[in-house]
C-alpha cells in the first residue's frame, strides 16, 4: 500500500498558491477533499488542513455536496444536483 504525501519539494505555502491557481485558471472548478488528495498527491490531514486555511481566508467554500468551490462565484453557481440544462 501506497500513501500518498506532499510532493518533498513544495512547501505548505506553496501548495496553497497552485491550489489557488488552478481554482483562478478554473472558475467553475468543484472538488472533493478527495479528488484534491488525489490531484495534488496529498494526505488527508494535509488536505484538510488546507482547505481548512482557504476557507477561513474566504478563497473556498463548502457546498452542501461537500464540494470546495471559489467564494467570488459560489453563489452564481447551480445548487448541488440542480439540472443545469432544465427549461
Amino acid at each position: 500500500m501506497t500513501t500518498r504525501r506532499r510532493p518533498l519539494h513544495l512547501t505548505e505555502q506553496q501548495l496553497l498558491d497552485r491550489i489557488c491557481r488552478e481554482y483562478i485558471a478554473l472558475p467553475g472548478l468543484r472538488l472533493t477533499p478527495t479528488q484534491v488528495e488525489r490531484i495534488w498527491g496529498l494526505s488527508a490531514a494535509t488536505c484538510n488542513g488546507l482547505l481548512r486555511r482557504l476557507t477561513d481566508a474566504r478563497f473556498l467554500v463548502r457546498r452542501a455536496d461537500g464540494t470546495y468551490v471559489r467564494a467570488d462565484i459560489a453563489s452564481s453557481m447551480p445548487a448541488a444536483g440542480a439540472d443545469v440544462f432544465a427549461p
